[in-house]
Protein backbone atom coordinates (compact mmCIF):
# COMPACT_ATOMS: atom_id res chain seq x y z
CA UNK A 1 0.00 0.00 0.00
CA UNK A 2 1.31 3.45 -0.91
CA UNK A 3 0.45 6.93 0.24
CA UNK A 4 -0.18 9.72 -2.24
CA UNK A 5 2.23 12.62 -1.85
CA UNK A 6 1.02 15.38 0.40
CA UNK A 7 -0.05 18.59 -1.38
CA UNK A 8 2.75 21.15 -1.73
CA UNK A 9 3.05 23.74 0.99
CA UNK A 10 4.04 27.39 0.47
CA UNK A 11 7.77 27.79 0.97
CA UNK A 12 10.51 30.31 0.26
CA UNK A 13 12.06 30.21 -3.17
CA UNK A 14 14.51 27.32 -3.42
CA UNK A 15 13.35 25.65 -0.19
CA UNK A 16 11.85 22.17 -0.14
CA UNK A 17 8.84 21.79 2.16
CA UNK A 18 9.11 19.04 4.75
CA UNK A 19 6.20 16.77 3.83
CA UNK A 20 6.73 14.74 7.02
CA UNK A 21 6.44 17.70 9.37
CA UNK A 22 8.98 19.01 11.85
CA UNK A 23 9.85 16.60 14.68
CA UNK A 24 8.91 17.81 18.15
CA UNK A 25 12.40 16.87 19.36
CA UNK A 26 15.08 18.52 17.25
CA UNK A 27 17.60 15.99 15.84
CA UNK A 28 21.29 16.59 16.50
CA UNK A 29 21.98 15.12 13.05
CA UNK A 30 19.73 15.07 10.00
CA UNK A 31 20.48 14.04 6.43
CA UNK A 32 17.72 13.28 3.93
CA UNK A 33 17.56 12.32 0.27
CA UNK A 34 14.94 14.16 -1.81
CA UNK A 35 13.61 10.78 -3.00
CA UNK A 36 12.12 10.13 0.44
CA UNK A 37 8.48 11.13 -0.02
CA UNK A 38 5.27 9.76 1.50
CA UNK A 39 4.79 7.73 -1.68
CA UNK A 40 8.16 6.01 -1.03
CA UNK A 41 7.24 4.74 2.46
CA UNK A 42 5.81 1.43 1.22
CA UNK A 43 9.07 0.64 -0.61
CA UNK A 44 11.36 1.62 2.27
CA UNK A 45 12.82 -0.05 5.35
CA UNK A 46 12.60 1.95 8.57
CA UNK A 47 15.19 1.15 11.23
CA UNK A 48 15.26 2.54 14.77
CA UNK A 49 18.46 2.20 16.79
CA UNK A 50 17.80 2.44 20.52
CA UNK A 51 20.73 3.28 22.79
CA UNK A 52 20.47 4.51 26.39
CA UNK A 53 21.61 7.97 25.21
CA UNK A 54 20.10 8.37 21.74
CA UNK A 55 17.60 7.20 19.15
CA UNK A 56 18.86 6.92 15.59
CA UNK A 57 16.69 6.58 12.50
CA UNK A 58 17.66 5.17 9.11
CA UNK A 59 15.51 4.76 6.03
CA UNK A 60 16.76 2.80 3.00
CA UNK A 61 15.10 1.73 -0.22
CA UNK A 62 14.13 -1.93 0.21
CA UNK A 63 15.18 -2.90 -3.33
CA UNK A 64 18.23 -0.78 -4.08
CA UNK A 65 19.44 -0.29 -0.47
CA UNK A 66 19.92 3.37 -1.32
CA UNK A 67 20.15 5.53 1.80
CA UNK A 68 17.19 7.89 2.15
CA UNK A 69 17.43 9.23 5.71
CA UNK A 70 19.76 9.38 8.70
CA UNK A 71 18.75 11.19 11.87
CA UNK A 72 19.85 11.12 15.49
CA UNK A 73 17.95 12.31 18.58
CA UNK A 74 19.44 12.74 22.03
CA UNK A 75 17.52 11.03 24.83
CA UNK A 76 17.42 12.76 28.18
CA UNK A 77 16.45 10.02 30.61
CA UNK A 78 18.37 6.79 29.90
CA UNK A 79 18.01 3.79 32.17
CA UNK A 80 20.66 1.20 33.05
CA UNK A 81 19.33 -1.26 30.45
CA UNK A 82 18.38 1.08 27.62
CA UNK A 83 16.38 4.15 26.63
CA UNK A 84 13.32 5.07 28.64
CA UNK A 85 9.90 4.40 27.18
CA UNK A 86 9.01 8.03 27.88
CA UNK A 87 11.92 9.32 25.76
CA UNK A 88 11.26 6.99 22.83
CA UNK A 89 7.54 7.78 22.86
CA UNK A 90 8.20 11.52 22.85
CA UNK A 91 10.40 11.28 19.75
CA UNK A 92 8.23 8.84 17.80
CA UNK A 93 4.84 10.34 18.63
CA UNK A 94 6.11 13.82 17.85
CA UNK A 95 7.32 13.02 14.34
CA UNK A 96 4.95 12.24 11.48
CA UNK A 97 7.63 10.29 9.61
CA UNK A 98 8.17 7.82 12.47
CA UNK A 99 4.47 7.50 13.30
CA UNK A 100 3.61 6.39 9.76
CA UNK A 101 2.48 2.86 8.93
CA UNK A 102 2.77 0.55 5.94
CA UNK A 103 6.56 0.60 5.66
CA UNK A 104 8.08 -2.23 3.67
CA UNK A 105 9.60 -3.35 6.98
CA UNK A 106 10.45 -1.96 10.40
CA UNK A 107 13.61 -3.03 12.24
CA UNK A 108 14.65 -2.17 15.79
CA UNK A 109 18.35 -2.27 16.73
CA UNK A 110 19.02 -2.47 20.48
CA UNK A 111 22.31 -1.52 22.09
CA UNK A 112 22.29 -2.65 25.72
CA UNK A 113 23.78 -5.23 28.03
CA UNK A 114 20.87 -7.72 28.13
CA UNK A 115 22.13 -10.32 25.63
CA UNK A 116 24.10 -13.52 25.31
CA UNK A 117 25.57 -15.67 22.55
CA UNK A 118 24.78 -19.40 22.33
CA UNK A 119 26.43 -21.98 20.02
CA UNK A 120 23.89 -23.00 17.38
CA UNK A 121 24.36 -26.71 18.14
CA UNK A 122 23.30 -26.14 21.76
CA UNK A 123 20.46 -23.68 21.18
CA UNK A 124 16.83 -24.62 21.84
CA UNK A 125 14.32 -21.81 21.41
CA UNK A 126 12.18 -23.03 24.33
CA UNK A 127 15.17 -22.34 26.59
CA UNK A 128 15.90 -18.84 25.24
CA UNK A 129 14.77 -17.14 28.45
CA UNK A 130 16.87 -19.48 30.56
CA UNK A 131 20.03 -18.84 28.49
CA UNK A 132 19.64 -15.12 29.07
CA UNK A 133 18.91 -15.52 32.77
CA UNK A 134 22.04 -17.62 33.22
CA UNK A 135 24.14 -15.04 31.37
CA UNK A 136 22.76 -12.15 33.41
CA UNK A 137 22.63 -13.99 36.71
CA UNK A 138 19.14 -12.66 37.42
CA UNK A 139 15.58 -13.65 36.57
CA UNK A 140 13.84 -11.82 33.73
CA UNK A 141 10.86 -9.81 34.93
CA UNK A 142 8.70 -7.76 32.58
CA UNK A 143 10.92 -8.35 29.54
CA UNK A 144 10.37 -9.76 26.04
CA UNK A 145 13.03 -12.13 24.73
CA UNK A 146 14.13 -12.41 21.08
CA UNK A 147 16.81 -14.42 19.30
CA UNK A 148 18.55 -14.35 15.92
CA UNK A 149 20.48 -17.14 14.24
CA UNK A 150 23.81 -16.53 12.50
CA UNK A 151 24.50 -19.57 10.27
CA UNK A 152 27.76 -18.05 9.05
CA UNK A 153 29.08 -18.11 12.61
CA UNK A 154 27.18 -21.16 13.96
CA UNK A 155 25.84 -18.96 16.75
CA UNK A 156 22.58 -17.53 18.06
CA UNK A 157 22.15 -14.17 19.80
CA UNK A 158 19.55 -14.01 22.58
CA UNK A 159 18.48 -10.63 23.97
CA UNK A 160 15.59 -8.84 25.62
CA UNK A 161 13.89 -5.48 25.93
CA UNK A 162 11.37 -4.17 28.45
CA UNK A 163 7.91 -5.54 27.68
CA UNK A 164 6.37 -2.07 27.97
CA UNK A 165 8.74 -0.76 25.30
CA UNK A 166 8.04 -3.78 23.11
CA UNK A 167 4.27 -3.29 23.52
CA UNK A 168 4.59 0.37 22.59
CA UNK A 169 6.58 -0.33 19.41
CA UNK A 170 4.13 -3.06 18.40
CA UNK A 171 1.26 -0.57 18.87
CA UNK A 172 2.96 2.12 16.74
CA UNK A 173 3.54 -0.32 13.86
CA UNK A 174 0.55 -2.70 13.98
CA UNK A 175 0.65 -3.44 10.24
CA UNK A 176 4.34 -4.32 10.02
CA UNK A 177 6.18 -7.30 11.42
CA UNK A 178 8.88 -5.79 13.61
CA UNK A 179 12.31 -7.38 13.31
CA UNK A 180 14.38 -7.06 16.48
CA UNK A 181 18.19 -7.03 16.49
CA UNK A 182 20.96 -6.48 19.01
CA UNK A 183 24.12 -4.47 18.35
CA UNK A 184 26.05 -7.75 18.38
CA UNK A 185 23.87 -8.91 15.45
CA UNK A 186 25.01 -5.86 13.49
CA UNK A 187 28.65 -6.49 14.38
CA UNK A 188 28.45 -10.15 13.38
CA UNK A 189 26.84 -9.17 10.06
CA UNK A 190 29.60 -6.65 9.37
CA UNK A 191 32.26 -9.18 10.37
CA UNK A 192 30.76 -11.84 8.10
CA UNK A 193 30.63 -9.47 5.14
CA UNK A 194 34.24 -8.47 5.58
CA UNK A 195 35.53 -11.68 7.16
CA UNK A 196 39.35 -11.64 7.02
CA UNK A 197 40.82 -14.78 5.38
CA UNK A 198 43.00 -15.72 8.33
CA UNK A 199 44.95 -14.52 11.30
CA UNK A 200 43.70 -13.01 14.52
CA UNK A 201 41.28 -10.08 14.39
CA UNK A 202 39.45 -8.16 17.09
CA UNK A 203 36.49 -6.15 15.78
CA UNK A 204 35.19 -3.38 18.03
CA UNK A 205 32.10 -1.20 17.70
CA UNK A 206 32.39 1.91 19.87
CA UNK A 207 29.43 3.93 21.08
CA UNK A 208 28.89 6.46 23.85
CA UNK A 209 29.89 4.61 26.99
CA UNK A 210 29.95 1.11 25.48
CA UNK A 211 31.91 -1.18 23.19
CA UNK A 212 30.88 -4.41 21.46
CA UNK A 213 33.69 -6.86 20.69
CA UNK A 214 34.03 -9.82 18.35
CA UNK A 215 37.21 -11.87 18.17
CA UNK A 216 38.00 -14.01 15.11
CA UNK A 217 40.79 -16.57 14.85
CA UNK A 218 41.48 -17.99 11.39
CA UNK A 219 37.99 -16.93 10.26
CA UNK A 220 36.24 -18.59 13.23
CA UNK A 221 34.15 -16.78 15.80
CA UNK A 222 35.81 -17.30 19.19
CA UNK A 223 34.47 -14.53 21.40
CA UNK A 224 31.79 -11.83 21.55
CA UNK A 225 30.89 -9.48 24.39
CA UNK A 226 29.84 -5.94 25.29
CA UNK A 227 31.25 -3.67 27.99
CA UNK A 228 29.98 -0.39 29.41
CA UNK A 229 32.65 2.18 30.34
CA UNK A 230 32.90 5.72 31.69
CA UNK A 231 36.37 6.84 30.64
CA UNK A 232 38.91 6.02 27.94
CA UNK A 233 41.06 4.40 30.61
CA UNK A 234 38.16 2.07 31.39
CA UNK A 235 37.89 1.21 27.70
CA UNK A 236 41.60 0.43 27.47
CA UNK A 237 41.36 -1.72 30.60
CA UNK A 238 38.49 -3.83 29.19
CA UNK A 239 40.22 -4.32 25.84
CA UNK A 240 43.48 -5.40 27.44
CA UNK A 241 41.57 -7.59 29.91
CA UNK A 242 39.87 -9.42 27.02
CA UNK A 243 43.21 -9.98 25.26
CA UNK A 244 44.75 -11.28 28.48
CA UNK A 245 41.84 -13.69 28.96
CA UNK A 246 42.35 -14.89 25.38
CA UNK A 247 46.14 -15.18 25.94
CA UNK A 248 46.91 -12.78 23.09
CA UNK A 249 49.60 -10.10 23.08
CA UNK A 250 48.19 -6.73 21.86
CA UNK A 251 50.73 -6.57 19.04
CA UNK A 252 49.78 -10.00 17.69
CA UNK A 253 46.41 -9.14 16.18
CA UNK A 254 44.69 -6.59 13.98
CA UNK A 255 42.02 -4.48 15.68
CA UNK A 256 39.27 -3.05 13.46
CA UNK A 257 37.29 -0.25 15.08
CA UNK A 258 33.88 1.00 13.95
CA UNK A 259 31.41 3.50 15.39
CA UNK A 260 32.34 6.63 17.30
CA UNK A 261 36.03 6.79 16.53
CA UNK A 262 37.91 8.77 13.89
CA UNK A 263 41.51 8.52 12.69
CA UNK A 264 43.72 10.55 15.01
CA UNK A 265 40.97 11.63 17.42
CA UNK A 266 41.57 11.24 21.17
CA UNK A 267 40.00 7.79 21.30
CA UNK A 268 42.11 6.58 18.39
CA UNK A 269 45.34 8.05 19.79
CA UNK A 270 44.73 6.53 23.23
CA UNK A 271 43.88 3.07 21.91
CA UNK A 272 46.77 3.10 19.43
CA UNK A 273 49.23 3.44 22.32
CA UNK A 274 48.15 -0.03 23.48
CA UNK A 275 46.95 -1.60 20.21
CA UNK A 276 49.61 -0.89 17.57
CA UNK A 277 47.67 -2.61 14.77
CA UNK A 278 44.50 -0.56 15.22
CA UNK A 279 42.56 0.34 12.07
CA UNK A 280 39.38 2.40 11.69
CA UNK A 281 36.57 0.82 9.64
CA UNK A 282 38.77 -0.87 7.07
CA UNK A 283 37.01 -4.23 6.67
CA UNK A 284 35.25 -4.82 3.35
CA UNK A 285 31.69 -3.55 3.54
CA UNK A 286 28.84 -2.55 1.23
CA UNK A 287 28.20 0.46 3.48
CA UNK A 288 28.95 3.50 1.33
CA UNK A 289 27.49 6.96 1.77
CA UNK A 290 27.05 9.52 -1.00
CA UNK A 291 24.90 12.49 -1.95
CA UNK A 292 23.48 14.23 1.15
CA UNK A 293 25.33 11.66 3.32
CA UNK A 294 28.75 12.20 1.78
CA UNK A 295 30.04 14.18 4.76
CA UNK A 296 29.19 11.33 7.18
CA UNK A 297 31.83 8.74 8.12
CA UNK A 298 30.44 5.44 6.83
CA UNK A 299 32.01 3.43 9.66
CA UNK A 300 30.29 5.61 12.28
CA UNK A 301 26.80 4.37 11.37
CA UNK A 302 27.79 1.09 9.72
CA UNK A 303 25.86 -1.06 12.23
CA UNK A 304 22.63 0.88 11.75
CA UNK A 305 22.84 0.85 7.96
CA UNK A 306 23.87 -2.83 7.87
CA UNK A 307 20.71 -3.82 9.73
CA UNK A 308 18.62 -1.40 7.65
CA UNK A 309 19.91 -3.05 4.44
CA UNK A 310 19.36 -6.71 5.40
CA UNK A 311 17.07 -8.57 3.01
Amino acid sequence: MEFSPDPPLPSPAGARPDVFGTPAAAPVLSRRDAALTPAAVGASNLTLELHPNYLRVAVVDARSAQRRLLEEFTLSGPTADGPSLHDVRDVVNGYDLLARNFWHSVRVLLDHQSFTLVPDALFRKEYAVRYLELARGTALVGEKVYFNRHPGWNAVTVFSLPARLDDYLQSVYPFEKLRMFHQVDALLALALEGRPPGGRHLIAFLETGSVCLVYLDAGRLVYANRFAFRTLNDLVYYLLFVLEELSIAPGDLDVHAWGQIEPDDETHRTLREHLPRLHVGDLRSSIALAGPFADISAHRYAGLFRIASLA
